[in-house]
């Protein structure tokens, strides 16, 4: 009994032992590099860009985000309320890519022909994260993310056209709903992960 106590408490010296010393090399990296936590917080605010008003695409323009992280701060909320503000809004031969969207009530709204989206990755989903506010043509998605969807990710409601490939749907209620007259869609190489349904129509149009 006595050898067990023994070992018993050398094993607990050990550990102690071990704990301080894990602890006296915390604080030296803290003492001699300090600094890291800092330029790690000042690095990741640069990486932040709060929008507070619409961010108008103009014709024939790409707006590359740089993967920064666009977070929304204006009007609006993230709900299902109708008529809240965009983030973006993309006018003719446009194109939005390498960015990632936070909070934004409406995502990206399409008012015009010839769009791409590429590698946007919209990190919590509001109301809709790309919807079309007219008929328009030719709109190419692809290599994108679109995670927790209170309701539709992509919602075009006029239109022909749509390339929509290699993207990843998390945990959408509805991924995708394309006008019922659609002609012309391309659907490829997409992820649904925790989806019941590929694609929605929708019943009016």
């Amino acid at each position: 009994m006595y050898i067990l106590s023994m070992t018993l408490i050398t094993n607990i010296e050990k550990k102690i032992s071990l704990i301080q010393l894990k602890f006296k090399i915390f604080r030296f990296i803290i003492k001699k590099f300090y600094f890291i936590p800092i330029f790690a917080f000042v690095f990741l605010l640069s990486q932040i860009r709060f929008v507070r008003d619409v961010i108008k695409i103009s014709e024939n323009e790409h707006f590359d985000g740089g993967n920064k992280i666009f977070i929304w701060i204006g009007e609006g909320d993230c709900s299902q309320k109708e008529n809240m503000p965009p983030m973006f809004l993309m006018n003719n031969n446009s194109t939005l890519s390498n960015i990632n969207i936070l909070n934004a009530p409406d995502g990206i709204h399409i008012i015009g022909n010839n769009i791409k989206i590429i590698k946007v990755r919209n990190l919590d989903v509001c109301e809709d994260a790309i919807s079309t506010k007219k008929y328009v043509k030719n709109i190419e998605i692809r290599n994108s993310l679109f995670m927790r969807c209170r309701d539709k990710a992509i919602q075009l409601n006029f239109g022909d056209d749509f390339s929509i490939t290699n993207n990843h749907f998390i945990l959408c209620r509805q991924p995708i709903r394309i006008p019922r007259k659609t002609k012309k869609l391309i659907l490829r190489d997409n992820v649904y992960t925790g989806v019941s349904k590929e694609y929605y129509l929708r019943s009016k149009q």
